[in-house]
């Protein structure tokens, strides 16, 4: 659902962004992680067929430097987007021009 429908407030409109594109970096940390544990099975899966064990594999793994630098991107943007919402979240506590029900709604909607 819709942080506090029909409101139009500036305020609002920016949480709503912000849990967007947290939703957004969310989606992106499970795809660079989903691929990363599937490109390390795929390599350890080669080793074994190729009489290797499976940590020469993986060290083997070529693509490993690439991904570790995309996690470590996503991470980095996961730990920014979630300062962004507790930042939002205190300040809804500031927004005397919300009515208490709603900057509670506000901070439920960014928990």
């Amino acid at each position: 659902a819709d942080l506090l429908q029909g409101l139009e407030d500036a305020f609002v409109q920016k949480v709503r962004e912000a849990r967007r594109g947290a939703d957004e970096a969310l989606a992106e940390a499970a795809r660079v992680h989903a691929r990363l544990v599937r490109d390390q099975l795929e390599h350890a899966s080669e080793a074994r067929r190729r009489g290797w064990t499976v940590r020469q594999g993986l060290q083997n793994f070529v693509a490993r430097h690439e991904l570790e630098v995309d996690r470590r991107s996503v991470a980095a943007s996961l730990e920014a987007t979630l300062h962004g919402l507790r930042a939002l979240s205190e300040e809804a506590e500031t927004r005397h021009d919300l009515r208490p029900d709603e900057r509670l709604q506000v901070k439920e909607y960014l928990a």
